[in-house]
């Protein structure tokens, strides 16, 4: 069949050199082949158009930055739902709107409800599938499967099995769509590092099973259920997801989560296109493909991949997405809006994922928690703090936001020798990944990881007893997962001394009355 190139015209791309390039069986053609007149051999199988979302973390709000007027707002899934519409009109049967994982575990309206005000806007929007993100699972097993159930859409984890029997849980490996006659297959893998923050009674009944292996197990079971073009949904981290490509074939695109990673345009990793749209539900995604067929299957010919900021979309909104936001906002709205107390000067966040200086705000949030428990010490990860304080007036819903977990804290007995192999996990990579309170160390970037640690003792100054009992206090994840190292294990006496960390902060900020944020000596670092 012969066809006329104008069939192919209307998305070009220019790579990072600026050149103009199409591909045709994943190798570079010249423009002048399809977008001069020409005609050529292939068979267009169509047009399609991938709208994507990752690591939307509660956003179901929109944020209008302090001093801004109302054109500065961003985000919310109110302006999000309006930009799909508006999108899918350009190419409304054959429009695939996917979320590569962690919509929960961000703000408070989303935690109080355990991800259900975003499950139900998601509905409304028209979602055609997500993957599990890590995050999914910050409520335990149960509440992932809740969201399952009531989703309208699947939800998949091909890599994700019930450890006992190696079933998987109720979400699906993958999903096959017929797209304006084009059998897509869309598959779910969600990175191991899921297990390391679960609850620990759900790390004895769940099992992640490797990404790659899984990816090509079941990539043979799609092709022959009949997939002829394949997605794969994937919260995984952007450099995982280019080794995924490079070791598994048949992967056409990847719609990436996990490392909140910005991609302006694709990635190109052995004939597959990786693309990712940041977090926050600041950017939707939007990948758009002329695909051909020929006896292999269905390729890509020529692409365009961009990020759209989601912005206020006035009359655009989402009246119905609207009205779900708004029903949760209701029931949480008088709790929320309490002003409990004041900062002196703002708290700013420090993003963990690039944190690499010392921090006013961990400061304030293991301070405050040492404090109100009377413990020696007090320990998190980084992570752990996911906003900062305002100048001024501090409402309930701030401290939700800078600590949106709900898991209880405990205190355990731990020696001295044992928190300074603890504390060495965090200064491994040149991100930080601890802070804390009661102590002071000194740490040289310079040594080998695991003995960077050149000096560390109590607040007061006096060194650590290496055979001393201390008693610290943390999250319970932390001491449940493996994510700091095996000098958690040693502890004994845990006991759970507060069952909401917000609350913990939420009473400190009260009695205190005035935050006043000041950096001390308690870290310092070389190298």
């Amino acid at each position: 069949m012969r066809i006329r190139s104008e069939n192919l015209t209307g998305i070009e791309h220019r790579s990072a050199e600026g050149s103009k390039h199409i591909h045709s069986y994943g190798k570079p053609v010249e423009p002048k082949d399809s977008f001069q007149g020409e005609t050529i051999d292939y068979r267009v199988a169509g047009k399609m158009t991938i709208l994507h979302t990752n690591d939307m973390h509660g956003h179901a709000e929109a944020m209008v930055k302090k001093g801004e007027d109302e054109s500065a707002e961003t985000g919310g899934l109110a302006n999000l739902a309006g930009l799909i519409k508006q999108e899918k009109a350009k190419n409304r049967n054959a429009t695939l709107v996917l979320d590569a994982g962690d919509i929960s575990s961000g703000t408070p309206l989303s935690d109080h409800f355990k991800a259900i005000p975003m499950l139900e806007s998601m509905n409304e929007i028209g979602y055609d599938a997500m993957t599990v993100g890590n995050h999914e699972f910050d409520r335990g097993r149960q509440s992932l499967e809740t969201l399952v159930d009531k989703a309208d859409f699947p939800i998949l984890g091909a890599n994700i099995h019930a450890a006992n029997t190696g079933k998987k849980l109720n979400t699906k490996p993958y999903v096959i769509k017929d797209v304006n006659g084009i059998k897509v297959g869309i598959l779910g893998l969600t990175t191991p590092d899921a297990a390391t923050f679960m609850p620990k009674e759900d790390r004895a009944t769940v099992k992640i099973s490797d990404p790659i292996k899984t990816a090509k197990a079941e990539i043979r079971n799609m092709k022959k259920d009949g997939a002829e073009f394949v997605v794969v949904l994937s919260h995984l981290g952007f450099n995982e997801d280019r080794r995924l490509a490079k070791a598994v074939d048949g992967i056409n695109v990847i719609v990436g989560g996990h490392s909140h990673t910005e991609l302006r345009s694709y990635k190109k990793e052995n004939n597959t296109y990786i693309v990712q749209a940041g977090s926050d539900g600041n950017f939707l995604g939007k990948l758009d493909m002329v695909l051909i067929r020929d006896k292999h299957g269905v390729e890509i010919n020529n692409l365009k991949a961009s990020l759209i900021r989601v912005k206020n979309a006035g009359e655009r909104q989402s009246a119905g997405v609207l009205s779900i936001i708004n029903k949760y906002k209701d029931k949480l709205g008088p709790i929320m809006a309490k002003v409990i107390g004041k900062a002196e000067t703002p708290l700013p966040h420090y993003d963990y994922h690039t944190i690499t200086e010392h921090s006013p705000t961990a400061d304030f949030v293991t301070d405050a928690v040492r404090r109100q428990t009377g413990a020696d010490v007090s320990v998190f990860a980084y992570s752990t703090i996911r906003a900062g304080l305002p100048e001024g007036e501090i409402k309930t819903e701030d401290i939700y936001k800078m600590i949106p977990w709900t898991d209880p804290l405990n205190t355990v007995t731990i020696k001295g020798k044992d928190i300074k192999e603890a504390m060495e996990r965090g200064f491994r990579n040149e991100i930080l990944e601890l802070c804390q309170s009661g102590l002071k160390i000194s740490v040289d970037k310079t040594r080998p990881p695991g003995d960077r640690i050149t000096d560390i003792s109590e607040a007061s100054g006096k060194p650590i007893d290496p055979e001393k009992n201390y008693t610290m206090v943390t999250r319970a994840f932390l001491l449940d997962s493996n994510y700091v190292s095996d000098a958690f294990s040693k502890t004994n006496d845990r006991r759970i001394v507060k069952e909401s960390f917000q609350d913990v902060l939420v009473s400190f900020v009260k009695a205190a009355g005035e935050v006043c944020p000041r950096l001390d000596n308690r870290l310092e670092i070389k190298g």
